[in-house]
């Protein structure tokens, strides 16, 4: 019998805790404080206590990556050492500041970023590195920080994918000088709608929280150009209802995990590995297979939504188009293929992926 199969069900999530979540906006709408009112102090205190780190919440995962850019100072003819394989918007946030992003590519193994790649790409010009935790688990954020400090490098960690995830015992963010986070829907983390935070030092931190809002250290005191990047208070609630049951949430994806991970191993299919030094949080099921596209659209014949995270390098896209070969990025790319496996899916469903995947397969 077919079944649909969401990539991620939002519903079901929200509406498991809905009388929570109705609870803490009802009380943020009661006291009407929406912009740096006392929802957002409560979770940049909850995440200050988990990541045992000063944090500023702001307006989206985006804004997290543009303000640690600025408050680290880089801008015009810096470099920027971002990866290729992740999100437009880690090459962008650096071309938005003036600086130049230098791309970076990736590991067979995890796909994060290369850091054999990484050191060569390091010139007179750079400035930063910002390693991104791809579907769920850290970057050798270690190696990668001892390499920063042989050349003055600023490490900034985009963990928009790894919120819960911990790097040789250590959680997001304690390798980095700042840690950007997003609660984009369907991060493992999210709200209902943009919303993101920076963690790192109180200096940096209290830079960042001038940033976000115009530069002001006091009403209609404005020490330096800033931004309108702020975190509503009704996102802020939201997030204050959803945190305590993130790690639950986190760890019924891992169970997932290891459910396809037994059930595809006899499938001709690259599954996804986990470094000895991370923990793995599945913010993507990320399977690697020949002929991609065509297993994609069998899947959805059958009601399965699978996605494609990312189709295209950031080096491959229009934007920039540099040209350059990192062969690495380009076969993943061209192969990676997620997988159904947010929190709060049926076994019933889980059986179904695999079962039309096997047909699939079988058919070949």
């Amino acid at each position: 019998m077919e079944i649909k199969v969401p990539y991620a069900n939002l519903h079901r999530i929200n509406s498991s805790i809905k009388s929570t979540i109705d609870s803490t906006m009802s009380q943020c709408i009661e006291n009407s404080q929406f912009i740096n009112g006392p929802w957002v102090e409560q979770i940049e205190s909850t995440l200050k206590e988990r990541l045992h780190a000063s944090v500023a919440g702001v307006g989206s995962g985006t804004a997290a990556q543009q303000l640690s850019l600025l408050a680290l100072g880089i801008g015009p003819g810096d470099e920027v050492l971002v990866p290729s394989m992740t999100f437009f918007s880690t090459a962008e946030t650096v071309s938005q500041v003036g600086a130049i992003p230098i791309f970076v590519d990736c590991e067979l193994d995890y796909y994060c970023m290369d850091v054999k790649d990484f050191t060569r790409k390091i010139t007179k010009k750079t400035k930063a590195v910002m390693p991104v935790d791809l579907y769920g688990q850290h970057a050798n954020l270690r190696e990668i920080r001892n390499i920063c400090d042989m050349y003055g490098l600023f490490l900034i960690q985009d963990s928009a994918q790894s919120f819960g995830s911990f790097h040789h015992s250590q959680p997001v963010g304690s390798f980095a000088d700042l840690a950007i986070h997003s609660f984009y829907p369907a991060k493992n983390f999210d709200c209902m709608g943009d919303g993101g935070a920076v963690s790192g030092s109180e200096e940096l931190i209290n830079q960042i929280k001038r940033l976000r809002d115009h530069g002001r250290t006091e009403k209609y005191l404005h020490t330096q150009i800033g931004w309108n990047h702020r975190l509503d208070g009704l996102q802020a609630s939201i997030l204050c209802a959803k945190h305590p049951y993130v790690d639950q949430w986190n760890t019924n994806r891992q169970v997932n995990a290891e459910f396809y991970n037994v059930k595809l191993e006899d499938l001709p299919v690259t599954l996804p590995k986990t470094a000895d030094y991370n923990t793995h949080v599945y913010n993507q099921y990320v399977i690697m297979t020949k002929n991609r596209d065509n297993v994609f659209k069998y899947l959805a014949s059958k009601g399965v939504q699978a996605g494609k995270q990312f189709p295209l390098g950031c080096h491959q896209q229009p934007a920039y188009n540099t040209g350059e070969s990192l062969p690495n990025t380009e076969y993943v790319s061209k192969h990676c293929l997620s997988l159904p496996i947010y929190p709060l899916i049926t076994q019933e469903e889980l059986n179904y992926v695999v079962d039309c995947l096997t047909e699939y397969f079988d058919s070949k």
